[in-house]
C-alpha cells in the first residue's frame, strides 16, 4: 500500500509518496511541474496547505493546488512510480473567491469517474483526465 502527503513549505508546494513502512517512493516538487512562484504562502492561524492529493483506481494520483495570489486552481494526474505527469495540466481562474479560500479535500468518484475537490468556502472543482 502506498501513502501520500501533500504539503506547503513557505509557499512551495510539495508531495511525498511513501510505503506503509515509511520508505520514500518519490518526493515531488510541484512548483517545478506547474512553473509557478512561491508567493502563495500559508495564512496565519490556518494550517491547511492549499493542496490535496488523492489516489486513483489506476494506481496514479491526482494533485490539486490553489495559488492564493493568482486565485488559480491547478490540477494534474501524476504517476509517482514512474515520476511523470500523465496527460495535461489543468488550471482555472477562480475570480469569484477570496485569497483566504483553499482546497480542503479531494476524492475520486467511482460513479462519475471524476476527481472532486472541495474548497473551504462553498466551492468545488470537478476534474476528469480529459479536462
Amino acid at each position: 500500500m502506498e501513502l501520500a502527503v501533500a504539503y506547503q513549505d513557505e509557499g512551495k508546494f510539495r508531495c511525498i509518496f511513501f510505503t506503509e513502512v515509511g520508505g520514500i517512493i518519490d518526493e515531488l516538487d510541484v512548483m517545478d511541474i506547474l512553473d509557478i512562484n512561491a508567493e502563495s504562502v500559508g495564512m496565519d492561524g490556518i494550517y491547511q496547505p492549499c493542496t490535496t492529493v488523492v489516489f486513483l483506481p489506476d494506481g496514479n494520483s491526482c494533485i490539486s493546488v490553489f495559488h492564493r495570489m493568482q486565485r488559480k486552481h491547478y490540477q494534474f494526474i501524476y504517476d509517482f512510480k514512474n515520476k511523470q505527469i500523465v496527460g495535461k495540466l489543468y488550471n482555472v481562474e477562480l475570480e469569484s473567491i477570496t485569497s483566504r479560500n483553499f482546497p480542503v479535500k479531494s476524492f475520486f468518484s467511482h460513479s462519475t469517474k471524476t476527481v472532486v475537490t472541495f474548497y473551504r468556502i462553498g466551492y468545488c472543482v470537478t476534474y476528469t483526465s480529459e479536462s
